[in-house]
């Protein structure tokens, strides 16, 4: 048996069945959801859970948990509270301060002065995504289109006047139609003229004689076996 054919080439067993098994792969298997995450840039589009520059030195889950105050100590003594210090000059605060997040106290290889807002070097932006929303009646308002015409001249394959109709009778009583137009089938015999007589006088029949009972002698009595012969 030869083995130099091109099913037996490297990875072609492989490719075959992966294309036998992908449709039913992609069928029966969950869909394939892209978690990257993306800035739907329309203005239309409220942000929910993604789509803001995120700090690119801290997880995320540790930005949540300072927003939450999970990472603050819990406790109604104003002594104990977080009390953020907020001097000319800081780094290490978040908005607090009003500096936002930041990644070092310069701007552009140069000192910052006091009240010179920080850069945000340490930002991560997402890419643009999600398919805008065109609002027609800002984008092309109807008072533009006053006095416009457009002619299409297209032949059309279809006559779209063959169908204005119902082409059948509609809200109409049935039991009124079947009255009005019932017929009654009334049977023609066949006729039977040929198979009977034809008419006229019929002929009288002829009188002939014919003779009398003959009473005697009594037929039932013999008076010998020689009156029998004359019978």
């Amino acid at each position: 048996m030869s083995f130099n054919r091109l099913n037996y080439d490297v990875g072609a067993y492989t490719h075959a069945i992966n294309q036998s098994t992908g449709p039913g792969n992609y069928k029966l298997e969950k869909p394939k959801i892209s978690c990257e995450q993306c800035y739907p840039y329309p203005p239309s589009i409220r942000l929910q859970e993604q789509g803001d520059s995120i700090d690119k030195n801290r997880f995320l889950i540790d930005v949540d948990s300072e927003l939450l105050g999970l990472c603050k100590k819990n406790t109604k003594d104003i002594n104990k509270n977080y009390s953020p210090c907020c001097p000319d000059t800081v780094c290490t605060s978040g908005e607090v301060c009003g500096q936002g997040v930041i990644g070092e106290c310069k701007s552009k290889n140069k000192k910052l002065k006091k009240g010179q807002r920080y850069n945000d070097d340490n930002l991560k932006h997402w890419k643009d995504c999600f398919i805008p929303a065109e609002d027609t009646r800002l984008s092309n308002p109807s008072c533009n289109l006053r006095g416009t015409g457009w002619n299409r001249w297209e032949s059309l394959c279809l006559n779209p006047q063959d169908r204005i109709e119902i082409p059948f009778d509609y809200n109409i009583s049935n039991r009124i139609i079947v009255k009005d137009n019932h017929r009654p089938c009334i049977p023609k015999p066949i006729d039977q003229s040929p198979v009977l007589p034809t008419g006229g006088t019929l002929p009288c029949e002829k009188i002939k004689n014919t003779c009398g009972v003959y009473t005697n002698p009594p037929s039932v009595h013999w008076r010998n076996n020689k009156e029998i012969k004359n019978y």
